[in-house]
C-alpha cells in the first residue's frame, strides 16, 4: 500500500475525466510517439506488443495543458489509473512490473522529445497498482459515477430511481470496506462523498429503505495505516492538508502565471489529497 495519497476527490476526478476523454492525438504527438519508440528500439526493447499502449499514452500526453489547469500530480495519477485499467481489461499478458518499466521509459523519452526536459513527465507516477489499491480506486470512481447519475436532471424528480441509485451507492460502500487494509486517504474521500449523498437525501426528503447514514465509516484518528483523520482531531487533519497540498501550490508558483482563471482551475485539484479543502 502506498503511503502517498493516490485517490482523487470527486471534483478533481470529474474534471480530469472529462478533459482526458476529449484529448486527441495530434500530428505532432504522432511524431513524438514514433521518435520515442525508436529510442526504445535502439535500446534493444521489443516495442511491438506495447504499440497500442504507447499510442494511448501519447494521446493522453497530448492534453498537456491539464498539468497547467489541474496540476501535474493529479493529472499523472489519473493517467496511471487509466493505464492500469486499460491493461487489466485488454492486455492481461503484459500486466506486470516489467511492462511498467518499459512504459516509464517511453514516458521519459516522450517528455524529452516533446519538451526537452522532464518537468511534465509522469515517469514518477507510472507504476503497477496492486490488486487492493486498484480495486479501491476503481470502486471509488464507480461511486463518483453513480453519484453523477443520482444528481442528473433525468433522475432528480424520480423518487424510485433516486432510491435505486442510493441503494447502489450504499452497496458499493460496503464492498469497498471489505477490501483489506483500506487506507486513511481512501476513507477521507468516502466520508466526503457520503456527506454529499446524505445532503442530497435530506434536500429531496427521500425515504429509501437503504440509505447512506446506515453505512458507518471509521471516524477516529488512528496511528495505523487503516485509520483516517476524523472530526475529533481537526488540527491534525488541517496540518496534514497544509503539508501535502504544497505539491500543486509549488507547481502553480513555478508557472509564474497571474491568470485568475488558471489559478481557479488549479485550486479545483489542489485539494485532491483531502476532499473539501477548497470548499
Amino acid at each position: 500500500m502506498s503511503f502517498i495519497d493516490v485517490y482523487l476527490n470527486y471534483s478533481c476526478y470529474n474534471r480530469l475525466k472529462v478533459y482526458y476523454e476529449r484529448s486527441q492525438l495530434t500530428g505532432l504527438g504522432r511524431g513524438y510517439l514514433g521518435e520515442s519508440i525508436d529510442v526504445l528500439k535502439k535500446g534493444g526493447i521489443n516495442t511491438s506488443p506495447y504499440y497500442k499502449l504507447f499510442e494511448e499514452l501519447a494521446r493522453l500526453f497530448s492534453g498537456d495543458d491539464a498539468s497547467i489547469r489541474y496540476g501535474i500530480i493529479p493529472s499523472c495519477i489519473y493517467i496511471n489509473y487509466l493505464l492500469n485499467k486499460n491493461m487489466r481489461a485488454n492486455y492481461g499478458y503484459l500486466y506486470n512490473e516489467e511492462s511498467f518499466k518499459i512504459l516509464k521509459l517511453f514516458d521519459h523519452n516522450y517528455s524529452i522529445k516533446k519538451y526537452n526536459n522532464l518537468k511534465n513527465s509522469c515517469e514518477s507516477y507510472i507504476r503497477f497498482l496492486d490488486t487492493n489499491e486498484y480495486k479501491s480506486m476503481d470502486v471509488l470512481y464507480e461511486l463518483y459515477y453513480l453519484y453523477d447519475q443520482l444528481v442528473s436532471s433525468n433522475i432528480q424528480n424520480n423518487i424510485g430511481l433516486s432510491c435505486a441509485y442510493i441503494s447502489l451507492l450504499a452497496r458499493h460502500y460496503r464492498n469497498i470496506l471489505d477490501i483489506p487494509n483500506v487506507s486513511k486517504f481512501l476513507l477521507s474521500k468516502l466520508e466526503s462523498l457520503k456527506e454529499l449523498i446524505v445532503e442530497r437525501e435530506k434536500n429531496f426528503k427521500l425515504k429509501c429503505s437503504l440509505t447512506l447514514p446506515q453505512i458507518t465509516l471509521p471516524t477516529e484518528d488512528t496511528t495505523n495505516s487503516v485509520g483516517h483523520y476524523g472530526k475529533k482531531n481537526k488540527n491534525k487533519k488541517k496540518d496534514y492538508m497544509e503539508k501535502h497540498n504544497m505539491y500543486n501550490i509549488q507547481y502553480y508558483q513555478e508557472q509564474g502565471s497571474q491568470d485568475k482563471k488558471l489559478k481557479t482551475h488549479i485550486t479545483c485539484c489542489r485539494g485532491f489529497l483531502i476532499e473539501g479543502l477548497t470548499k
